[in-house]
């Protein structure tokens, strides 16, 4: 039964040609239509939130999910689509964590660098870098809400960039976080981190907060020379 249902809000939605942010018709008068109970109606409509399909919002109703961003983990360069905003910028003591996976001496000093990536003008996540000051003396940080840090490691640095260390959470948006990216507080929240290397050097440790409801991440992976596939 649930899944002929949500074939049946599948056509509703395609032959209404209803978009993302669109609200499907009050429960009572969907019910009606459908000729099913609410008991019925609640699980098919889970069923589809839970596959990013709608959102419910109780006391406001059911909409269409905005399309979701996908991200591949292994990218480091940005999709042409995405844009910064820069929040700001200030020159610090590496804290702990920091200092460990940056492999600094101590009380080294690092760019705090935190940005809202954008795709297609909306928000989608908040990015938080830590950079030794000595691998960005000569950057015009008035250009980074134009391009991507690796515009400038490739311009400053030389020999490949790669992305290693790669680690996803999920977790919940603090006020901050709710407030930039335009969700409730604690709402789900993705929380990648990973270091870029230049070689066998750290050059950056990324922290990125993205709303779960936006972003869809994927990877390819290939097997070390001479492993199994």
């Amino acid at each position: 039964m649930n899944s002929r249902l949500v074939e049946k809000i599948e056509d509703y939605i395609y032959e209404n040609r209803l978009g993302p942010g669109d609200r499907l018709p009050p429960e009572r008068e969907f019910c009606e239509q459908l000729c099913v109970s609410r008991v019925t109606l609640r699980q098919a409509v889970k069923k589809l939130c839970e596959a990013g399909r709608l959102t419910n919002t109780q006391g406001k109703g059911t909409y269409l999910a905005e399309e979701r961003i996908v991200r591949n983990l292994m990218e480091i360069e940005a999709a042409p689509q995405d844009a910064y905003k820069l929040i700001g910028i200030q020159k610090q003591i590496a804290g702990g964590s920091v200092n460990i996976k940056l492999k600094l001496q101590p009380r080294s000093e690092v760019y705090q660098i935190k940005r809202i990536r954008m795709a297609d003008q909306a928000r989608i996540s908040i990015e938080t870098s830590y950079i030794p000051v000595s691998y960005l003396k000569a950057v015009d940080f008035g250009q980074l809400e134009e391009k991507t840090m690796y515009s400038f490691y490739n311009k400053e640095l030389k020999g490949s960039l790669t992305k290693k260390d790669i680690h996803i959470s999920i977790g919940k948006a603090d006020f901050e976080e709710s407030e930039w990216l335009g969700i409730k507080e604690n709402a789900p929240v993705a929380v990648e981190k990973h270091l870029l290397y230049q070689e066998k050097t750290p050059v950056e440790y990324l922290i990125s907060v993205s709303s779960v409801d936006r972003i869809q991440y994927i990877a390819e992976l290939t097997a070390e020379e001479g492993g199994e596939e």
